[in-house]
């Protein structure tokens, strides 16, 4: 008997476990919690589980992202040269590796090239989502949103992080999202990256013209 609806709110993995769930192929709604630590085995477990009738995703434990190796590097080169960080941040070279931190907070890292890679293996691996809760991702771009917009036809709701971003700039991002009713952008409780020191909250809810900012929040 395959279940429909699964939790695993006490994870503490690096990713590959997330293969067995490809064999779950009537599961219909998926909470991951815990201190999830997706790296590249598990982007590649999470490219192979196809689940077609996945309506429902929650990650709200995902603690870390050493997803790309030169990101690490980045922030090691950071720590060691510390005063040529700010202006190699400034001409825009590497993610956002210009904030002093030790080694030792590498692992509780996320860069925005990481969580739109993640967004991306998501949004193909499971199209049918209608609910879709990144509470766990804080660095979140323009990009990663409109690549969600475009390939989850399906999605209703979609509940982020606080961000740095403005409301404007995520709803012009979720605009061509065709179902989209609501999005919420919630105070988290973990670290949030050093670009956001004043992330904001916000809600869109489905109006007139589109999706339009909420006048409760």
């Amino acid at each position: 008997m395959f279940p429909e609806h699964l939790e695993l709110r006490s994870l503490h993995s690096n990713g590959p476990c997330l293969a067995s769930l490809a064999t779950l192929t009537r599961l219909r709604s998926l909470a991951l919690g815990g201190r999830l630590l997706i790296g590249t085995q598990g982007l590649s477990a999470l490219r192979h589980c196809k689940l077609p009738q996945l309506e429902a995703l929650s990650i709200t434990g995902l603690h870390a992202s050493s997803l790309m190796g030169r990101a690490l590097r980045a922030m090691s080169a950071a720590h060691a040269a510390p005063a040529a960080a700010p202006a190699a941040a400034s001409a825009g070279a590497g993610p956002s590796s210009a904030h002093a931190v030790g080694l030792s907070a590498i692992a509780g890292v996320q860069t925005p090239a990481c969580i739109d890679e993640l967004l991306g293996v998501l949004a193909s691996s499971f199209e049918g989502l209608q609910v879709l809760d990144v509470g766990a991702c804080w660095d979140l771009t323009t990009e990663g949103l409109c690549h969600l917009a475009g390939a989850l036809k399906r999605l209703q709701y979609l509940q982020l992080r606080e961000q740095s971003m403005g409301w404007e700039e995520v709803q012009h991002a979720l605009a061509d999202a065709p179902e989209l009713r609501w999005c919420g952008a919630v105070k988290g409780d973990g670290p949030k990256s050093w670009s956001a020191p004043e992330a904001v909250c916000f809600t869109l809810v489905l109006g007139d013209r589109g999706l339009e900012l909420s006048p409760l929040t």
